[in-house]
This record gives structure tokens, C-alpha cells and sequence, in this order.
């Protein structure tokens, strides 16, 4: 199987869901938002790492405040212990992660409702805006000739690469981003608010799950997943 890294900014599937009915309830969208990475990615990747930007907030008309900003703006959770090499450090400077000895759906929450009621200003509420994942681990396809190895040749950039493999429970599972030269992992996440809604954006950069990809079947059963669940795809 020949497997390729995409340049910036890789493969993107865009799913939108009308969220005003909960618009003011900040906790129930993260919730929300959530469930739909879990749902989407079952059997398909792990997120190893979330990070969260908060605002201020208008509820009447659904918005984030310009300013001022809260104290806390950023913040990240990643898993404690992560695969050899894999890089998974906040974007913003100075920026120290949370640690938790699994990442899943209710960590992830409990972590966004901690975050969120830490501001104790006597400003607007506290919401999110946006919420990343950019640290994954993905199964690759099963592919009984690949079982015994210990990596994979990828080409990134018009070189090859070795990229390490990881077994778990039977199957082979990649990781990125892992350094310079993987600068990206398999599936990058991010959920955005905007008026009115939630946008879900999922960003495939390994050809083996982009459109006609060996993987493509399992990307497109997520979606439908999620299409079940009341997201539209843009």
C-alpha cells in the first residue's frame, strides 16, 4: 500500500450542526462536541490531546466578546503517557498541559466545565469558541502482511520515511505529529462556534484515509454516523 503524507492543508470533510436551542448552555455544546469526535472516530483514531480558546460571551446573540479576555484564554489536556516520539505541546507559549491518565469523553468534559468555570471575574459568562485536537493515534486498515512490522514507508514532502508502528489489541495503530519531519497526525480535529451553530472540521493528511484510500470506507461511516445524529455535511 503506498501511503502518502498531504501538503497543508490536507483533506477536510466540514459538518455543521443548528445548535441555538442550547446556544447559552456552554458545558451541553462542549458535551455536544465531544460526542461528535467520539462518534466519528469510533474504531478509527484516539485523540491524544485537546486544546480549548475561551471568551467572554453574549448569549443573547450567541457571540464571543472582542474583549476584554479572560484570565485563563487557553488551555490544554493531553494523555500522561504518549506514544514514543509523538510531539503533542500546546500552540501557545508558556502554555503547560493537564495531564490525565486516559483520555475519553468524560475526561474531556470534566476538563472543558473546570476550565470554563474557573474565571470568577464579574464579567459575561465564560464560553468556548473553538476546540482542537491535533495530537491522534488512527488504526490503520487491516492488512494481514503488515502485522509483524514495526513501521510503515510513508512519503512526506517527496522523501521516505519510516513512521513507527504501535499494537494494540490486534491491530496497528500511527501517531503523529512526531517532530520536523511529521508535522501533522493522521486526523487533525476542530469544533468551532459560530452563531447559531457548532462547526466540525476533520482534516485527514495520510492518503490511506483520504478519498480512495484504503481507509476512506471508515472515514465515510463516521460521517454517516454523525449525519444520524443531526450534523449536515457543508
Amino acid at each position: 500500500m503506498r501511503v502518502r503524507m498531504h501538503d497543508f492543508p490536507g483533506a477536510t470533510v466540514r459538518l455543521k450542526r443548528d445548535v441555538e436551542e442550547v446556544a447559552e448552555d456552554h458545558i451541553r455544546l462542549a458535551e455536544m462536541a465531544i460526542g461528535a469526535l467520539y462518534t466519528f472516530s469510533e474504531g478509527l483514531c484516539l485523540p491524544l490531546s485537546m486544546e480549548i480558546t475561551a471568551a467572554y460571551w453574549d448569549d443573547e446573540f450567541d457571540l464571543p466578546l472582542p474583549s476584554p479576555r479572560p484570565r485563563r484564554e487557553h488551555g490544554m489536556l493531553r494523555r500522561r503517557r504518549l506514544p514514543e516520539r509523538l510531539y503533542a505541546n500546546s500552540r501557545y507559549r508558556n502554555e503547560l498541559p493537564t495531564l490525565a491518565e486516559e483520555f475519553d469523553a468524560v475526561t474531556a468534559a470534566s476538563f472543558i466545565k473546570g476550565f470554563l468555570s474557573s474565571d470568577d471575574s464579574d464579567e459575561p459568562a465564560v464560553g468556548w469558541e473553538d476546540l482542537a485536537f491535533n495530537a491522534t493515534a488512527a488504526r490503520l486498515p487491516d492488512d494481514d502482511s503488515r502485522h509483524e512490522r514495526s513501521s510503515i514507508r510513508i512519503e512526506v514532502a517527496g522523501h521516505h520515511l519510516d513512521h513507527p508502528i504501535e499494537r494494540h489489541a490486534g491491530s496497528d495503530w500511527i501517531y503523529g505529529p512526531i517532530g520536523a519531519s511529521i508535522l501533522h497526525a493522521p486526523f487533525e480535529f476542530q469544533v468551532q462556534r459560530e452563531q447559531g451553530e457548532m462547526v466540525f472540521d476533520v482534516t485527514i493528511y495520510w492518503s490511506t484515509w483520504s478519498p480512495g484510500g484504503p481507509g476512506w470506507a471508515d472515514v465515510e461511516k463516521g460521517m454517516a454516523a454523525l449525519t444520524e445524529d443531526g450534523w449536515v455535511q457543508d
